[in-house]
């Protein structure tokens, strides 16, 4: 299976901390629909041999933005969900930098935001409404605005909702 998507992921700096690598397979409980498994993975260096590989792990906890290496001291700064989003946007859409969560909306706790303190911070989420009484991208944008709540400006676009089909999005 080729991957579909290759993140490599910097920390504000610059500095290489790994990549996600995104896969899509027949989703076989749907017919017609694809399964996104991302991997993220890391580039690790042996203290005592000094050899260097990629290994198949997590990011852990204080993970960089996807993105965060280019925006330096910019703002507004644009947030999405998603990698892949990420990179369409900023390559799509250049009036502001454009960052993204690594891992999906569940790992907002462990992400790295302190770049974004004293800036202005533009959510722009997932319009995930399918299956939900609730927006989970909203959710999702929620939680950063919580997260950076005195430390930022920020400001959420809000999703069509149910205008849109579900996972209509950035």
């Amino acid at each position: 299976v080729e991957p579909k998507h290759v993140a490599i992921i910097r920390n504000q700096l610059g500095v290489l901390k790994g990549a996600v690598i995104r896969f899509e397979v027949p989703d076989k409980k749907t017919p017609g629909k694809v399964k996104k498994i991302p991997s993220q993975v890391m580039y690790c260096v042996n203290k005592t041999t000094g050899e260097s590989r990629w290994v198949m792990h997590g990011l852990g906890a204080d993970k960089p933005l996807y993105g965060i290496e280019q925006c330096a001291d910019k703002s507004p700064i644009l947030v999405v969900q998603g990698e892949r989003k990420r990179d369409i946007v900023a390559n799509n859409y250049s009036k502001y930098p454009c960052v993204s969560i690594v891992g999906g909306d569940g790992a907002i706790t462990s992400m790295d935001l302190t770049p974004l303190h004293g800036k202005t911070v533009i959510v722009w989420p997932d319009n995930d409404w399918e299956g939900s009484s609730k927006n989970s991208g909203m959710r999702c944008a929620r939680r950063i605005a919580e997260r950076l709540e005195g430390k930022a400006d920020v400001k959420i676009i809000i999703p069509p909702g149910e205008e849109k089909p579900s996972g209509w999005d950035s």
